[in-house]
């Protein structure tokens, strides 16, 4: 069975697919150049993209398929390949890292989902504890040259 929260996240997609194929372009977290070669037929693709792929999570049989597809293309293509460039280009605005932020909360979600429809139980906890907070705080303090000498007890 699909929960509520699946049913949203993938309407979600389709509608920002419907929106980007209405204006011909990109969602605002995905920064490409006006000058990028083929730009509007790459909007469309990605639009078109998003819309199988949230339409592929609203199905009981391809919703594992989808949340891959999504995560996949948020983690790697849009926050990374994307994004990355900006915010090495601007790595002392926060805005750069607010758009990374907001792609990397969706390729998140789509793990979540992904991790959900996973019949293995063992490969389902792994997946769900890579998108768990406590575990990214613990990789994020451990790997910080700015991590504080102890850690808070608070996490």
């Amino acid at each position: 069975m699909i929960n509520v929260g699946t049913r949203v996240f993938g309407l979600g997609l389709i509608a920002l697919g419907l929106v980007c194929l209405a204006w011909g372009d990109f969602d605002f977290g995905q920064p490409v150049p006006k000058n990028f070669p083929a730009r509007a037929v790459l909007a469309y693709a990605a639009a078109v993209f998003m819309l199988v792929a949230g339409a592929a999570v609203e199905w009981r049989r391809t919703v594992r398929w989808g949340a891959a597809a999504l995560a996949v293309y948020f983690a790697l293509i849009v926050a990374l390949l994307m994004n990355g460039p900006v915010v090495i280009a601007n790595y002392s605005e926060y805005g750069s890292y607010s758009g990374v932020a907001a792609q990397i909360a969706v390729a998140a979600g789509a793990l979540i989902i992904y991790a959900g429809s996973v019949s293995d139980p063992a490969m389902r906890e792994g997946l769900a504890s890579a998108a768990d907070a406590e575990s990214a705080h613990r990789l994020i303090t451990e790997w910080s040259p700015y991590a504080p000498a102890q850690r808070s007890a608070a996490v």
